[in-house]
């Protein structure tokens, strides 16, 4: 049942909080005064849902932001949904929260891609989503026959949400999925793949594994003969090696000497020639140099007599270069000065026309007249268009109003209570209502009249405060201008002065730049001539030290290098073509490897290469052989085993799957028989629970004397329908009145309550029932409902929405709680 409901600034309602008691609870109130708010803040708070345009709507005029939140009991537990949104309609959150045993958040927001969605949980906890509530719980204003339009299907699925039929399809899928997991834990206890659906794979497996096992044995075998007669083969091969290895090493050592005595015999040679080839250049350079250090002292002297004169043409270019610097400076300040001059003198000319327009201006100016203006003319603008403001509000309420008389008029009936209206004299209120607004247009009319002179005058008054404004800038800026005007004659002035002065100097010296270029070209030539001689004296200074260094004074010097260079030359044309080894001995070291290359030869006589690659060749074949049969007996052993080790897991696995696929087959036919919708159980159920229904709507559409006798519903495979019966046979649904449509939807709606009340939902709402129903089914209506009071009728609440009070007066009802509009603002009383 529903505890409470709480609204926030939510359509009419500032801030309401309504305590439902068990049993009946009856709102009143005229049309309007924001009953049927209630049912949009239930709705809303639950699922989002409304029978509003837009989610915007819901918000109170002028507020900021809005809240609906309710409080149910199901079963025992209580749980609370709020909804916040802002002034634009948008969601602020959505929690739903259990309060009673315990306090706990249980979802919040509505993100159904992320798994989090209120009205989903709420669909769950209650049993019905939305659509299913407004038709089975929560009736609307104008839907008590919308159970009568459902289709036949639609009809049978709701008859299954409201005796829980539903939470049979979510155990027989909870009881697959447990099916699934044994199945998946026999897999997983069976090599991770076997189970009831695969058995004779797992048999077929088996063979399979036992022949591959009988296979790998006998090649295990067969690797292991081929691996002995290779041992054999390498052993044999192993002697022959033996024998041949110390000749092998003999002959290589003897290779290595020989390479080693060539090697130093070239390393020699080569010394011998560079040396002589040193001595022959040392021999020429000698008497090259001897001739150069000769002239020694003539060159210092000439060179000391070129850097003197070098030293008189530097201090020459010294003073010219200043001289030549001065008169760039001159030549770019003049330039300078030019285009300075020439800015103040046009500076000073754009001055002067602007302070011309200005003084033309400010006359101009002076001769505008002030306007004449007497009060506070801007106060009493406002003023108008505030009253403006007020009559045009007023304007619209009496047009509403005329449409609402114009309305009533037209049907003769009151829209929202069916009300006889001739009572009323309308056609009075309507042309009393005309007058007022017509004489309320022509008070807008002379509002606006004032309005247009005053705003007349108001411009302008700030026409001419934008006049005096521009005067003072003008006057201020004339004077700043003349300032600048004597700013700019005194510095033309100063120009012309610098002028001439600096012109006068930079002709004096207008030739200094030739003359510096044609010294530094003279300077240039004597600086060459000053290298050529320090690079000469270099030389023969060079030519000293080198004779020195190398002890040479005289022509006997050089003929000694030149005899020490002929005999290694002879010597080295001797060993370049030696006729036998002995030849290479050209010192100790060469006769000592000789000897030794000599001993190792002897050592390995009758040596084979050939012999001993052929011997290791088939050694290596040997060995690749002996490893190839190892390698193959141990993957086939290992093999083996571990094909020993599945054939013994496959067989417990055969074991297991047969044992568990007696039990699996047992829970699938359980599944079937008692979980499935259309199942023994559900079928057996829903047949029940559509007898019960038919019995109780029966009795009380008897109670409501309209004739028809029996409320039956009918059960197909896939659908449920609606039959009614009077005492002359069957009446078709389509054939009956407004009033008796309501009157069979009221009696299988309080048929299907005390289905209700065993399940989650334990209550009904219904808005405005007595709206196609004579004052006799009134009463007969108000009898059946007061037989729901606490703790007598089969659901624990029903709430009735009404604006007709007095048939409910006398009524047994446990709560009645009165609405009325106070300053446009819903209060609710209870009584």
């Amino acid at each position: 049942m529903i505890d409470s409901v709480n609204m926030y600034n939510f359509l009419s309602h500032g801030e309401t909080n309504i305590e439902l008691e068990e049993g009946v609870n009856v709102f009143i109130g005229n049309n309007g005064t924001g009953k049927s708010s209630v049912i949009d803040a239930i709705t809303y708070a639950l699922f989002g849902m409304h029978t509003r345009e837009s989610d915007k709507d819901l918000v109170r005029r002028g507020s900021s932001s809005a809240m609906a939140s309710v409080t149910i009991d199901v079963g025992g537990n209580k749980y609370r949904v709020e909804r916040r949104l802002d002034s634009t309609g948008r969601l602020i959150s959505a929690i739903l929260r259990e309060v009673q045993p315990r306090d706990a958040l249980i979802v919040a927001g509505e993100r159904r891609q992320m798994g989090e969605s209120v009205s989903e949980r709420v669909s769950k906890i209650l049993g019905l989503d939305y659509e299913r509530l407004r038709v089975a719980a929560i009736i609307q204003q104008g839907e008590l026959d919308s159970l009568l339009r459902y289709r036949p299907a639609e009809f049978k699925e709701l008859i299954d949400s409201i005796i829980g039929i539903e939470r049979l399809d979510e155990a027989y899928k909870n009881m697959k999925d447990a099916i699934e997991l044994f199945r998946e834990r026999l897999r997983n206890e069976c090599m991770g793949k076997y189970d009831d659906r695969n058995y004779q794979q797992l048999v077929a497996d088996i063979e399979s594994t036992n022949a591959r096992l009988e296979e790998t044995k006998r090649r295990a075998s067969e690797a292991g003969a081929g691996a002995e007669a290779a041992r054999k083969e390498l052993e044999k091969l192993k002697g022959e090696l033996e024998r041949l290895v110390p000749m092998r090493e003999a002959r290589m050592k003897a290779d290595e000497i020989k390479r080693s005595l060539e090697g130093y015999v070239a390393k020699r040679l080569k010394e011998m020639s560079q040396r002589a080839e040193e001595l022959e250049r040392k021999a020429r350079t000698a008497r090259r140099y001897i001739a150069l250090a000769s002239g020694l002292e003539d060159a210092k002297a000439k060179l000391e007599a070129t850097e003197n004169e070098a030293e008189k043409a530097r201090e020459s270019i010294e003073a010219l270069a200043a001289e030549a610097s001065e008169y760039r400076n001159l030549s770019e300040r003049l330039k300078s000065i030019e285009h300075e001059l020439n800015s103040y003198i046009k500076a000073k000319e754009d001055l002067e026309r602007t302070i011309l327009e200005y003084e033309t201006e400010v006359e101009k100016l002076r001769a505008i007249p002030p306007p004449q203006v007497h009060g506070d003319v801007e106060d009493e603008l406002q003023r108008l268009r505030k009253m403006k403001d007020e009559a045009l509000e007023q304007r619209g309420s009496l047009r509403r109003k005329i449409d609402d008389y114009e309305l009533i008029a037209e049907s003769g009936r009151c829209p929202t209570c069916g009300s006889d209206a001739k009572a009323i004299n309308i056609y009075e209120k309507i042309n009393t209502t005309r007058l007022q607004l017509s004489k309320l247009e022509d008070e807008i009319k002379a509002y606006d009249d004032k309005i247009k002179r005053l705003e007349a005058v108001v411009a302008e008054v700030h026409k001419h405060e934008e006049t005096i404004k521009r005067l003072e800038l003008l006057e201020k800026s004339i004077a700043d201008y003349r300032a600048k005007v004597e700013q700019a004659g005194r510095r033309i002035e100063e120009l012309k002065t610098e002028m001439a002065e600096k012109s006068k100097r930079a002709e004096q010296i207008k030739d200094a730049p030739n003359k510096l270029n044609r010294a530094r070209e003279e300077f240039a030539r004597i600086a060459q001539n000053i290298k050529e001689l320090q690079k000469n004296v270099e030389e023969m200074k060079f030519a000293w030290s080198w004779l020195k260094d190398n002890a040479i004074t005289s022509e006997d010097d050089i003929k000694k290098l030149e005899a020490e260079m002929s005999g290694l030359l002879e010597a080295v044309k001797h060993a370049s073509s030696p006729r036998s080894v002995n030849d290479l001995a050209i010192d100790e070291y060469a006769q000592a490897l000789i000897k030794q290359l000599a001993e190792q030869e002897e050592r390995s006589k009758g040596y084979s290469e050939e012999e001993y690659n052929r011997v290791q060749s088939a050694l290596d074949k040997a060995k690749e052989t002996l490893d190839r049969f190892e390698t193959s007996r141990t993957h086939y052993e290992t093999e083996a085993a571990e094909l020993e080790a599945e054939l013994k897991s496959l067989n417990e696995a055969r074991a297991k799957v047969e044992e568990a696929a007696r039990y699996i087959n047992e829970l699938e036919r359980i599944r079937e028989d008692v979980f499935n919708r259309d199942g023994a159980v559900a079928t057996s159920f829903r047949s029940w629970a559509i007898r019960e229904i038919s019995l109780y709507a029966s009795e009380h559409i008897r109670r409501f004397g309209i004739g028809i006798t029996e409320v039956k519903l009918e059960e197909s495979r896939r659908s449920a329908s609606i039959r009614c019966f009077t005492g002359n046979g069957e009446v078709p649904v389509e054939s009956l009145s407004g009033g008796e449509k309501v009157a069979v939807a009221l009696a299988l709606r309080f048929g299907m309550a005390r289905l209700m009340g065993t399940g989650n939902i334990d209550f009904i709402v219904l808005d405005e029932p007595t709206v196609y129903l004579d004052e006799e089914r009134k009463k007969t209506l108000v009898s059946i409902i007061s037989g729901f009071s606490a703790g007598q009728g089969p659901i624990r609440q029903m709430i009735i929405i009404t604006h007709d009070r007095e048939i409910f007066e006398e009524a047994s009802v446990d709560a009645i709680f009165k609405f009325e509009k106070v300053n446009g603002v819903t209060r609710v009383l209870k009584e």
